[in-house]
């Protein structure tokens, strides 16, 4: 189903799960390990001022939307 509805249900699906993770004191986020591995920063979490999704559908044959 490639309806407006179902790929912004993705997207909004996506969102809060990376909103949640952002929050969880035990989640090591990419944030997390290039804040590790570049400047030797023990952080843990995320950034939930840095949240953004995109969601596309890619197609061989044209697909209305």
């Amino acid at each position: 189903d490639y309806s407006a509805e179902s790929i912004q249900s993705v997207a909004d699906s996506l969102a809060n799960l990376a909103r949640t993770l952002s929050f969880d004191p035990n989640y090591l986020s990419p944030f997390a390990k290039q804040a590790r591995m570049q400047e030797g920063i023990e952080v843990i979490g995320g950034k939930p001022d840095d949240i953004t999704v995109l969601v596309a559908i890619v197609s061989l044959a044209p697909t209305p939307v």
